[in-house]
C-alpha cells in the first residue's frame, strides 16, 4: 500500500487540480462552462495514450479468449458503418481536426452479454454483437455509435479525470491537514485517489457523464450518423423505443448504464438534435445515402 501512496502523490503533483469537483454521478449542468469547469492539464495525447493502452488491453483479452469477430458477413457490415462514421467525423467543421489526430479502427468482439459499443481516447472503437438485437437496424447503431465518438472528439473524458483529480487532492490535502498517521492516512486517500487514476473505470464507461455533455452527444452523434448517409427521422423511433422502456433499458443496456435515457433526454434529441441532423443528411449526395433500416447480423423480424 505504501508504494501506491507514494505514486498517487506524484500523480497528483503533476496534475493541475482545480478548485472544484465531483465524485461518482457526475453533476446535472445546464449552464455554459466556466473556468472552474475546464480539464486538468492531463493533455489530450496524454489522454489518448492511455485510452489505445485500455482499448489494446481489451481486444487483446478477447483475442486469447477467440471472440474478435472474423466473419466477413459481419465485419463488412460493421467497417462500413464505421468508415462513414470516420468520414463524417473527418469532414466536421467542428470536430474535423480532432479526428485527423485520432489512431481510429475498429474491432467487433463475439460477447452477446454485453449491449454496447464503444469509442476510447485515441480512437480505438468497439462493436460488442450483444448491441444488434437491440439496436436492430444499421441506422440505430451508426447513431449508438456516433454518440461514442462524439464524446471522444468533444474530450469529454479530460472533465471527467479533471472532477476526480480534484477529488483526490482534496482527500488528499485534508488528510495531511489532520495529521494523520501514515497507515491510516493511505487508507483514507486510497479512494480519492483511486477515483483519479483508475483510468480503466473512466475510459470503460462506467460513470454518468454530465447531462450538458449527454445533450452534445447526442447532437453531433446523430449529427455524424446523418453525415454518414443515415435518415435521422428513420432513426428517431430507436430512441423512442428505448425511452418507453426506460426502466428495462437503462438497467439491462450497457450503452445507456452511463448514457440513461429519459423523457428529458429524448426531447432533447427530437427538438434540438433532430432538425440540424436532417439538415445534414438533405445535403448527402442521393447516391451515397444509406438504408437506415438495413438490420443488423442475426436480427430479424416477423411479418
Amino acid at each position: 500500500m505504501t508504494g501506491f501512496f507514494f505514486l498517487s502523490l506524484a500523480a497528483c503533483d503533476t496534475m493541475n487540480i482545480p478548485a472544484g469537483g465531483t465524485a461518482g454521478s457526475l453533476k446535472d449542468t445546464s449552464a455554459s462552462p466556466t473556468s472552474d469547469d475546464k480539464p486538468s492539464d492531463v493533455s489530450p495525447s496524454k489522454l489518448a495514450s492511455l485510452g489505445n493502452q485500455q482499448y489494446n488491453k481489451e481486444i487483446e483479452e478477447r483475442q486469447k479468449n477467440n471472440e474478435i469477430e472474423t466473419s466477413t458477413k459481419v465485419t463488412g457490415q460493421m467497417d462500413g458503418i464505421f468508415e462513414q462514421l470516420k468520414a463524417a467525423a473527418l469532414i466536421d467543421e467542428e470536430y474535423g481536426s480532432v479526428a485527423k489526430e485520432m489512431d481510429w479502427r475498429l474491432n467487433t468482439i463475439r460477447d452477446k452479454t454485453i449491449v454496447m459499443a464503444k469509442a476510447y481516447p485515441g480512437g480505438g472503437v468497439a462493436i460488442y454483437d450483444g448491441v444488434f438485437d437491440v439496436a436492430e437496424t444499421e441506422g440505430a447503431l451508426a447513431s449508438i455509435l456516433g454518440h461514442e465518438m462524439a464524446h471522444v472528439l468533444a474530450q469529454h473524458e479530460l472533465k471527467r479525470l479533471a472532477g476526480h483529480t480534484a477529488v483526490a487532492g482534496a482527500t488528499l490535502g485534508s488528510a495531511i491537514a489532520l495529521a494523520m498517521k501514515p497507515k491510516k492516512r493511505e487508507q483514507q486517500v486510497a479512494a480519492g485517489v483511486t477515483g483519479a487514476l483508475a483510468l480503466g473505470y473512466l475510459l470503460g464507461g462506467r460513470q454518468a457523464w454530465e447531462r450538458s455533455q449527454e445533450h452534445d452527444a447526442d447532437c453531433l452523434g446523430l449529427r455524424l450518423a446523418a453525415k454518414a448517409g443515415y435518415d435521422p427521422k428513420k432513426i428517431e423511433g430507436f430512441w423512442r423505443r428505448m425511452a418507453e422502456n426506460k426502466e428495462e433499458a437503462n438497467t439491462k443496456y450497457q450503452f445507456l448504464n452511463d448514457h440513461p435515457i429519459d423523457d428529458e433526454r429524448l426531447g432533447h434529441i427530437q427538438n434540438t438534435c433532430m432538425s440540424k441532423a436532417q439538415e445534414v443528411y438533405s445535403q448527402v449526395d442521393i447516391n451515397l445515402r444509406k438504408d437506415a433500416l438495413a438490420t443488423l447480423p442475426g436480427v430479424g423480424f416477423e411479418g
